[in-house]
């Protein structure tokens, strides 16, 4: 976490070298803007807690406390876990049911972010859902909230970080943790849902992986029937 502000530090250093030798009226524009945002990210710390009384307090969405008490409504969704926020999004009801544990692993991006989590922050995950029908009403909710705290926020970084980063380095701190769980297999395997969450919906569904993967996530998603071998 440290070396994270360290590292925006030096970079908002640049930026500010930068924009004094810049002359270019434009250029000075677009490097103050740069240095606003970057500044503004440092600064903040959103987290989970903001979140939670922006999206319950405010705009009215419950906690969800089991995958039993999800209705069928169409969701605007957040998933949280301590201080970190793991995904907020929107869709149909069962989108949303499928990243409680417990379940087969769902066909969703956030789906290795949300069991590595439980792994690596304990297994304090918290969802929210706000039932909406009107579909455009639920991506503008969606995009706002993903405006001010970020689409995942992982203590330590920035909300501007993606979730390719975010990913990569779940996947360390779980290589690091898990190392005796990991065959080779598994490592090259991995590193593809590091590129695209959903791959992890098809390795749970290789035989061979499907043990192998219920140990590195303590079980959180559970085992089922292969589609193919």
């Amino acid at each position: 976490m440290g070396s994270r502000r360290a590292r925006g530090d030096l970079e908002l250093k640049a930026l500010r070298q930068l924009l004094q030798q810049q002359t270019d009226p434009v250029a000075r524009a677009e490097i103050e803007r740069f240095i606003t945002v970057r500044s503004t990210n440092l600064a903040a710390s959103p987290g989970a807690e903001r979140l939670i009384d922006r999206f319950v307090g405010v705009l009215g969405a419950r906690e969800v406390l089991s995958r039993k008490d999800v209705g069928a409504r169409p969701v605007v969704y957040c998933v949280t876990n301590g201080s970190n926020i793991l995904q907020i999004g929107q869709g149909t009801a069962k989108r949303f049911k499928g990243l409680f544990g417990g379940l087969p692993c769902p066909k969703h991006t956030k789906a290795f972010v949300v069991a590595a989590s439980s792994v690596l922050h304990g297994p304090r995950l918290r969802f929210f859902a706000l039932e909406l029908d009107d579909a455009p009403e639920r991506r503008r909710l969606e995009g706002e909230l993903q405006f001010h705290f970020g689409e995942t926020f992982i203590e330590g970084f920035g909300r501007q970080t993606t979730l390719n980063e975010v990913s990569t380095y779940l996947w360390d701190e779980l290589q690091r943790v898990r190392c005796d769980a990991l065959s080779h297999d598994l490592r090259v395997a991995m590193e593809l849902v590091v590129q695209d969450g959903d791959v992890l919906h098809t390795l749970f569904r290789i035989p061979r992986f499907r043990e192998p993967l219920q140990r590195l996530f303590d079980g959180y998603y559970s085992a089922v029937p292969p589609r193919f071998k």
